[in-house]
């Protein structure tokens, strides 16, 4: 992508700013206030300058949508201006969108100038410590206002020659659209003069237009509302989480573990240390609301830190598993003195895993130790309310940051199909890393596929068993047919490998889920894995292959894999934005598994238009892509699918790898 240049030189601003570091060029082309902007004066570049110069050319039309801006937040783009501009956009989100994508954003902030986040460190300091200017804006201000309107109120006292007029007068409602021609008119505050950006040649051109020479009268009702580009993103996912306690809880225990990264660069730790710092300092200082969040998230900290030693503790003891469970539920009752209080009953807290139920004890009797290597804990939360429990499984010696981000994903595919009228039944569980090494998973009612068909003989049998009914039967066998085409289709494109029937989970209600994602994207211990986990087990549930419910499986999957390759751009812009993220299976170059790679070295057919190559594409991007299978039409690509589905039920070294999967897990126990 071209660098945004001016033709002319740009004259220093006359008025010396207070905070070192912001009469730079960038920053002031970051500040530019965006006056126009419609489809009509942005011309499409030609195929041959695709790639980041036509989403340059996007990025700046009225219709961008916040989940198009997350590719600007890419590392394929380091301008300032276009940065800022897709926040911008990421503004129109609502909270419950910004969820769905702030494991994404934390990521982008390696991709943010870090001199930028240091300048917003030392903003915010002013902002707190200038005790003469809080007095007397708290003086002249009797009525109680947003806070983050007082905030920006402080930063355009800080730097007027920056903000200005333009500025105050944002918040104007437009009457109608203004016509300008090919170019987007910019308007700069601190030079008192018009900037043109031309979409054919994606430059700016500076002009010697003031602003009362192209609007004589004063007004300018006419124009769309003024875009605010003062905004980095560390600013905005600050100001945004701080409003919403569940946004703040999850971008507290993000950034806390970036930050605790081994092998992350010094220069990436420094910046996720300072965004948290920025963070903390406005949730303890800005108001009583927000300083009431920040003492919550810091009692999570304590209570998630004393629970990963009791559970160490246990884990260490040489003793066996009963004994083990025992000594935890022990550990559980007793009096903590470090602490003050057991963690059968402690001050009610927001569980870091799920904020919105607040808790303040632990079962002991409920706890369980289960059968693996780390021995996962399991602890049934009481909530203060006395409205329910809240079951959770509690890792120690595992990096769950994987597992989270497969199940965002998992949770956005989700989302999609529920948008596109297709409910098919997903269990998106949560899970949160809250260390390098530890970690929460939400515990779902269910059973393993391989104690279902031990203890029931298949699958049939056993919803015959559960069902209380025809009627009954017949809806769990939907729901079953449901999410096994979900499923199918979502760790097919997200190459989940290690499928095996104990990590399949079936809740009472017929639902089919997966669990254990540590291969994705092409990684998979075990020799040759079909496309997609479709046993002959999970056939016969559903009547057999010539029966209409496996009919109806089918089309199922032929419509999810339809609505997942037409939201390719935003599912390959999440995946870019992890890209430089310490997950294993996202590291450039770490794809191991032969079978993916000679398959990602065919030839691919030439890509359709809107869908760029990246050079600095991971494997992981690159396999999913191919999965989606872009070059081909709609009906092409629901024969692909039905031919995934046929070697999936009849692959014979997926069926003899299972028989010894199961023999290893039979001596084991």
């Amino acid at each position: 992508m071209r660098d945004f240049q001016l033709s002319q030189p740009v004259s220093e601003p006359s008025q010396v700013c207070p905070v070192p570091g912001w009469c730079n060029q960038s920053v002031q082309l970051a500040s530019l206030t965006l006056i126009q902007q419609t489809k009509e004066d942005l011309l499409e570049p030609s195929n041959n300058r695709r790639s980041s110069a036509h989403v340059t050319s996007q990025s700046l039309g009225s219709a961008m949508n916040p989940e198009n801006a997350l590719e600007l937040l890419g590392p394929g783009y380091s301008n300032p201006l276009v940065r800022k501009y897709a926040v911008f956009r990421l503004k129109q989100a609502d909270d419950e969108e910004l969820e769905l994508y702030l494991l994404q954003l934390v990521q982008a902030l390696r991709y943010e100038n870090l001199e930028t986040i240091k300048e917003g460190l030392h903003i915010q300091l002013m902002e707190f410590y200038d005790k003469t200017f809080a007095s007397n804006f708290n003086e002249e201000e009797e009525e109680e206002e947003d806070p983050m309107e007082q905030m920006d109120l402080i930063r355009c006292h800080s730097c007027p020659h920056l903000f200005g007029k333009a500025f105050e007068q944002r918040t104007q409602k437009p009457k109608q659209r203004f016509k300008s021609g090919p170019e987007v008119l910019f308007y700069d505050p601190s030079l008192e003069r018009l900037l043109r950006f031309n979409s054919t040649n994606h430059m700016f051109h500076g002009t010697h237009q003031t602003w009362r020479e192209t609007f004589p009268s004063g007004k300018y009702e006419g124009l769309p509302v003024p875009v605010d580009l003062r905004t980095d993103l560390s600013t905005f996912l600050i100001d945004r989480c701080c409003g919403n306690f569940k946004l703040a809880n999850y971008l507290y225990w993000y950034l806390m573990v970036e930050c605790e990264s081994i092998g992350t660069d010094i220069n990436i730790q420094e910046m996720f240390l300072i965004v948290l710092k920025r963070f903390l300092m406005r949730m303890e200082h800005t108001c009583p609301e927000w300083n009431e969040d920040f003492q919550q998230l810091q009692r999570q900290y304590h209570f998630v830190q004393r629970l990963t030693d009791v559970v160490t503790l246990v884990q260490q003891d040489p003793s066996s598993r009963p004994k083990k469970e025992q000594l935890l539920k022990e550990q559980l009752v007793a009096p903590r003195k470090d602490i003050g209080f057991s963690f059968a009953d402690f001050d009610p807290i927001p569980l870091p895993i799920k904020p919105d139920k607040i808790v303040d004890g632990i079962l002991p009797g409920k706890t369980e130790i289960y059968k693996s290597a780390m021995l996962p804990s399991k602890f049934v939360f009481r909530q203060s309310d006395q409205q329910g429990y809240v079951k959770v499984i509690f890792k120690v010696g595992n990096d769950l940051r994987q597992d989270q981000f497969a199940l965002q994903m998992i949770d956005l595919f989700n989302k999609l199909f529920l948008s596109s009228g297709l409910d098919l039944h997903i269990t998106p569980y949560k899970v949160l890393a809250t260390s390098t090494n530890s970690g929460f998973v939400e515990y779902i009612e269910s059973q393993s596929v391989a104690n279902i068909i031990s203890e029931n003989g298949s699958i049939l049998k056993y919803f015959q068993r559960i069902s209380a009914n025809r009627s009954a039967f017949k809806a769990i066998i939907s729901t079953f047919a449901r999410s096994c085409a979900a499923y199918c289709v979502m760790t097919y494109i997200l190459a989940v490998g290690d499928r095996h029937l104990d990590n399949l989970l079936i809740t009472p209600s017929g639902a089919l889920f997966h669990v254990d994602f540590a291969f994705i994207f092409g990684r998979d211990p075990k020799p040759l894995p079909p496309p997609m986990k479709l046993t002959k087990e999970m056939i016969e549930a559903m009547g057999g292959s010539n029966s209409a419910t496996f009919h109806q499986f089918r089309r199922y999957c032929h419509t999810a894999y339809l609505v997942s390759r037409r939201n390719s751009e935003l599912i390959l812009s999440l995946l870019s934005l992890m890209s430089s993220s310490s997950i294993p299976s996202l590291v450039p170059g770490s794809l191991n598994n032969k079978s993916e790679v000679c398959r990602q070295s065919q030839p691919r057919a030439r890509r359709p238009m809107g869908h760029h190559h990246n050079q600095t594409e991971t494997q992981a991007t690159v396999i999913v892509r191919d999965r989606l299978k872009l070059d081909l039409s709609e009906p092409d690509a629901v024969k692909h699918i039905d031919h995934l589905l046929h070697l999936s039920s009849s692959a014979v070294v997926a069926t003899f790898v299972e028989r010894l999967h199961k023999l290893a897990q039979s001596m084991r126990a």
